[in-house]
């Protein structure tokens, strides 16, 4: 098999929306074979949300090492996860087992349907995963949860990178901001008019983690990754996107 190999460790949307299947489908839109190692099985699809049962954490090592033992992975992306202590394994466990690996974390604290994935944060415990991250790709809300919503970028005393999505919206523009190599990129794009889609944060870091594998560097494979994310939010009229 001579396409780069991705891992996504993440929950199971029942839609395709979101998560895995959302996932899988952006790696292989993007030139990249996927893997998976399930987190969460929910009950959801694109406008409703209605509960789920979490993956033990040795669940889903044992699904990480079946991976492992046979191929060699170029990236991986964690999305969701039960609580820090649980990101905080596994973001351990793939270090010590392939410590060069890309490692990109797209935090998913909430629903969009409201619903809180993690009830707290306790930055102490988690300002070191992240110093064990190569990518950390929050949108506003997730950001703020981290590191306050009054912290700049340019603030951040922080070796891992940032794709902050969504930063701010102004004439008609909507801007992502960049945090690579300690420099601030400030990146804007059109506003898509009725395009809204149920797992955009989902094809974004998912895409950016493919590209990544692929041995882009970090700006040039957001870029791709927009590219491919606005392709999907004006694919269908419906939350649900694609990329045919």
């Amino acid at each position: 098999m001579k396409l780069p190999k991705v891992l996504t460790i993440s929950g199971f949307d029942p839609s395709g929306g979101a998560g895995m299947l959302a996932d899988i489908r952006t790696f292989q839109s993007c030139g990249a074979y996927g893997f998976g190692a399930l987190t969460a099985l929910t009950v959801q699809n694109e406008r409703e949300f209605r509960g789920l049962e979490w993956v033990t954490t040795d669940q889903i090592k044992n699904q990480i090492e079946v991976v492992l033992d046979q191929y060699e992975i170029g990236a991986v992306k964690i999305g969701v996860t039960r609580n820090q202590g649980v990101l905080s394994d596994l973001v351990g466990h793939i270090r010590t087992r392939i410590p060069q690996v890309i490692l990109v974390w797209d935090p998913v604290f909430r629903t969009s349907s409201g619903f809180d994935f993690w009830k707290a944060i306790d930055m102490d415990r988690l300002a070191a995963v992240l110093d064990d991250l190569d990518v950390i790709t929050p949108n506003l809300m997730e950001y703020g949860r981290i590191w306050g919503k009054n912290k700049s970028l340019e603030g951040l005393d922080i070796d891992t990178n940032i794709v902050l999505k969504s930063f701010r919206m102004a004439d008609d523009m909507v801007y992502d901001r960049l945090l690579w190599e300690q420099q601030v990129h400030e990146i804007g794009s059109p506003i898509l008019v009725d395009a809204d889609k149920h797992g955009t944060g989902c094809v974004l870091s998912a895409a950016l983690t493919a590209h990544l594998a692929m041995g882009h560097d970090l700006l040039e494979s957001y870029l791709r990754a927009k590219v491919l994310l606005n392709r999907f939010m004006k694919s269908s009229p419906s939350l649900l996107g694609h990329f045919n």
